[in-house]
């Protein structure tokens, strides 16, 4: 949903950490995610893997009432990418754009 790990951080210690004490640092503003995917991500997330969400209990979220399950499958997709080759990657953002990182031009 945002191109990074829930538990991203600076350090490898401060992953940890965040992962430890499930500190999830949730984007803000004009990136923030809504209440229902925050919701889902978070149940996820959860440690005990008898209350952690599957896919039975997302289907039921807010987060994907508007999905016709039953028929998802026959449904028309609104895009279909349309690669050149097996390595194309046009259709990704890049890493750096998702996350607002500037590459300086330096020489090696």
């Amino acid at each position: 949903m945002t191109g990074i790990p829930p538990f991203n951080d600076e350090t490898p210690e401060a992953v940890f950490h965040n992962i430890l004490q499930r500190d999830v640092p949730w984007p803000e503003n004009e990136e923030a995610l809504s209440k229902e995917a925050v919701e889902c991500v978070d149940k996820l997330l959860e440690y005990d893997p008898k209350t952690r969400a599957d896919f039975e209990y997302m289907k039921t979220t807010a987060l994907f009432s508007n999905i016709d399950w039953i028929n998802l499958s026959s449904t028309q997709p609104p895009f279909i990418p349309q690669p050149d080759d097996a390595m194309d990657t046009t259709y990704f953002e890049a890493r750096n754009n998702i996350q607002h990182l500037t590459v300086s031009n330096f020489d090696l």
